[in-house]
């Protein structure tokens, strides 16, 4: 913009990488859910469960409450989640994206919070869902300050957040498999892509993961011996 204005105010995402409208488009229409001019559809790719936060994909129709839910699928049971979490269906310049680093050009950075409490002891409950702000310059914390009673803050480390978050280290792997992916993708769809590219062995560890992520104590042992390993190491 060639020179500062006061009143604005800049903010990067901590991203992991980006999908084609296309796929997501593809994979609503798989639930038998079409588009129209009176049946506007929304879609949701996290939600808030009593034993943490469920990635999946979840469709309801414009105007109506979140709970009244068309299709609900966890991950990774559906195509188009499955091929993002595992990178797959990410655009190539995403594995070379040279703004994946601690280094941010905005005023503030957001993102979400992975990792917390792993490596140092927190108040927050963590499981609720908990955003990520970096603050990268004087502009930025006097925004952050200005917002402070409508939020509740902690200040962590920026260790801690460069640890939990592997975009803020470096840009996604290319996963192997995306070469039979996108050439699966153009001959027979996202599913049958998705099926191609990931090893039988690799999506067994994707569901057994996930399976046990619903007994939350389990995760918040795994969370307290992690915690216990890094203080002996320190």
């Amino acid at each position: 913009l060639r020179k500062e204005y006061p009143n604005l105010y800049t903010i990067d995402l901590v991203c992991h990488g980006v999908a084609s409208q296309r796929m997501l488009r593809e994979d609503v229409e798989a639930y038998g859910v079409t588009r129209d001019v009176e049946n506007e559809i929304c879609v949701n790719f996290r939600w808030k469960t009593r034993l943490g936060i469920r990635f999946g994909i979840q469709l309801w129709q414009m105007g109506k409450e979140k709970n009244c839910i068309l299709k609900s699928t966890r991950f990774p049971y559906d195509a188009y989640i499955t091929a993002f979490m595992t990178g797959l269906s990410f655009r190539e310049n995403c594995h070379h994206c040279v703004y994946a680093k601690s280094d941010r050009i905005g005023d503030l950075t957001i993102g979400d919070f992975w990792g917390l409490g792993a490596y140092q002891k927190t108040q927050i409950k963590a499981k609720e869902g908990v955003s990520l702000v970096l603050v990268n310059t004087d502009k930025g914390e006097q925004l952050l300050e200005n917002l402070q009673s409508e939020f509740v803050i902690e200040e962590r480390t920026i260790k801690e957040a460069v640890q939990g978050n592997a975009n803020l280290r470096a840009a996604s792997v290319r996963p192997q498999g995306k070469d039979i992916f996108k050439k699966v993708l153009v001959e027979k769809g996202l599913k049958a892509a998705c099926h191609a590219a990931l090893s039988r062995k690799k999506y067994l560890r994707l569901v057994i993961v996930e399976e046990l992520k619903r007994f939350s104590p389990l995760v918040a042992t795994f969370k307290r011996i992690r915690l216990f390993i890094h203080q002996i190491k320190q």
